[in-house]
């Protein structure tokens, strides 16, 4: 089983405000197996606390006198990484695919197809 793009909006979501709340509201919304979801948190908490800790670290020592310095230097690397993001989603679109490669059906839509067969199984089961 690969990385789904649940999983990338769960690690994404960890580095945005209030995303990680979203990110874990909207796990809960698609029904995503709790296995998966505690895998993919526990990726992003890991990767959240090294991000944080270095820049702490390395910012700190950098720019100790100072408050807008890091905060033009953040806001541009949010807005490169985003603008990136975007770029890369746009293109993937293009190609006929999701962010992660995924081919798209004809609406513009995708499934994780381990989640989606196991849903059509209980709505089957459930008619």
């Amino acid at each position: 089983m690969g990385v789904s793009s649940y999983e990338v909006v769960i690690i994404g979501g960890r580095f945005v405000p209030a995303g990680r709340s979203a990110a874990t509201l909207s796990s809960g919304v698609v029904e995503l197996r709790w296995r998966r979801f505690a895998v993919a948190d526990g990726v992003a908490g890991v990767a959240w606390a090294c991000y944080a800790s270095m820049l702490g670290y390395l910012g700190g020592r950098a720019w100790q006198d100072s408050f807008w310095k890091p905060f033009v230097v953040g806001l541009g690397v949010a807005t490169v990484v985003g603008g990136a993001g975007e770029l890369w989603r746009r293109y993937q679109r293009g190609r006929g695919k999701d962010v992660l490669g995924k081919d798209l059906d004809g609406a513009g839509r995708f499934e994780d197809s381990a989640d989606a067969g196991e849903r059509e199984a209980e709505e089957a089961a459930q008619r």
